[in-house]
């Protein structure tokens, strides 16, 4: 009986430490977490009684819903997929599906910036092989692993430039540049094509940044896509 007694008694205790570990949880993740979100700070506000609301960084609403905290993990809206789910990972949120992570202090976010364009770049500089490391499109700028989370590209873009010959592969926009490439000319420490097709205008634009990124820009009317590069090693 006193073997049995103790057997219970520890089970009481076990599910007695389990319930305040699970509220521990659910007090630790409410509060204000901040995200790089498209290449923009957001703010995700998780709130005791179940809600949530996202600003964009000029305090604008981008979202809000319900939120519930299940088997160590967030989920928005009753949402059961990975792009509504936020894994608790080591005191931050991270989204599989958009491959975001956001932090509870809003120094942590890396937002990224672009280097100046270098103007001073020689046409010899371009030449080489190149690996994309950020896409720009709708006035967001994110990482390509971030663009491919989101369906905003399908695989990782790479580009070749030799003494003027530019081609792209692995890019829904390869297309425009076809698979001979584009012979770009040199003026002013860039490249520069353009073409007509109807009446639409269509300018595609290479230049060297500061910091050793390639820059390469489609202008089509009021829209542009911006593809960076980093050198293949």
């Amino acid at each position: 009986m006193k073997k049995m007694v103790s057997i219970l008694l520890a089970l009481t205790l076990m599910m007695t430490g389990i319930a305040s570990l699970a509220e521990v949880a659910v007090e630790s993740v409410t509060g204000d977490w901040y995200g790089n979100v498209f290449g923009a700070l957001f703010t995700m506000t998780l709130n005791e009684d179940g809600t949530y609301l996202m600003l964009t960084p000029d305090g604008e609403q981008a979202g809000d819903g319900t939120w519930e905290l299940k088997d160590g993990a967030i989920y928005m809206d009753g949402g059961e997929s990975a792009s509504d789910m936020f894994q608790i990972v080591e005191g931050t949120l991270f989204n599989e599906g958009m491959n975001v992570t956001f932090y509870r202090n809003q120094e942590e976010v890396q937002v990224i910036e672009l280097a100046e364009v270098n103007p001073d770049a020689l046409a010899e500089d371009f030449n080489g092989n190149w690996t994309c490391k950020y896409m720009r499109a709708m006035g967001m700028l994110v990482d390509i692993g971030s663009a491919i989370a989101s369906g905003q590209m399908v695989e990782v873009p790479s580009l070749t430039f030799q003494d003027g010959k530019l081609t792209l592969q692995g890019s829904d926009l390869n297309s425009l540049v076809g698979e001979e490439g584009l012979e770009m000319t040199f003026a002013d420490g860039a490249y520069n094509f353009s073409l007509d097709i109807g009446d639409m205008s269509i300018s595609f634009d290479l230049k060297l940044l500061q910091d050793g990124l390639l820059g390469f820009v489609i202008n089509m009317g009021e829209t542009d896509v911006g593809l960076y590069f980093e050198k293949a090693e």
